[in-house]
């Protein structure tokens, strides 16, 4: 159940219309006008709960965007922090600007194409490398699914590391990479498996 279909509302809607919104669905959906029949009001009401407060909010905005992957409070709050700086970012704000000077019949057009292309499959399970006890350099190599590289699925890895937890979302660029790790070195060297 999404809580902005529930409250017929856009996810960039505002707190008062968050507000206005449920007042209006509240009157419509109590259980006086509706022969005691409550469980829409519920439903309401539990949407308007989280929507309207700001760090519940972010919480249900995360888990709406990344589906199944489930996330700890330290995950939220990281990526709470990177996303407040990027859209504070002067290049955030370029980049903003510019889309929002592209007519809206050319989005769709591009939209429109867009959809029509092949979809990539997501690979929903992932994988995690905790590196915070290591104190000497490491390789690692990993193998990637012949299968799963010719059809670009996207393979998602968590690094734990002293430095905090980096998040790789890779598709078809697997060179090896150097994750630093404070007094040592971490290597990932990736290989298709046939």
């Amino acid at each position: 159940m999404n809580y902005y279909d529930l409250l017929e509302l856009s996810s960039e809607a505002t707190k008062e219309e968050i507000k206005k919104q449920y007042h209006s669905l509240s009157k419509k959906y109590h259980p006086d006008k509706n022969n005691g029949e409550d469980t829409q009001f519920k439903k309401i009401k539990e949407a308007f709960d989280v929507l309207y407060d700001d760090e519940e909010r972010k919480k249900y905005d995360i888990q709406l965007l990344f589906g199944d992957i489930q996330f700890t409070e330290e995950d939220i709050v990281l990526l709470d922090r990177y996303y407040n700086k990027l859209i504070n970012s002067n290049e955030f704000k370029l980049m903003k600007l510019l889309y929002d000077s592209i007519p809206k019949n050319v989005k769709t057009d591009i939209w429109n194409k867009f959809k029509k292309t092949k979809q990539l499959s997501i690979v929903k399970a992932h994988k995690s490398i905790d590196i915070r006890e290591l104190y000497h350099n490491e390789t690692v190599n990993l193998f990637i699914n012949s299968e799963d590289y010719k059809n670009r699925k996207l393979k998602v890895l968590y690094l734990f590391t002293n430095n905090g937890i980096y998040y790789l979302f890779m598709r078809d660029n697997y060179n090896s990479l150097k994750v630093d790790n404070i007094t040592c070195t971490l290597t990932l060297n990736f290989f298709i498996r046939e």
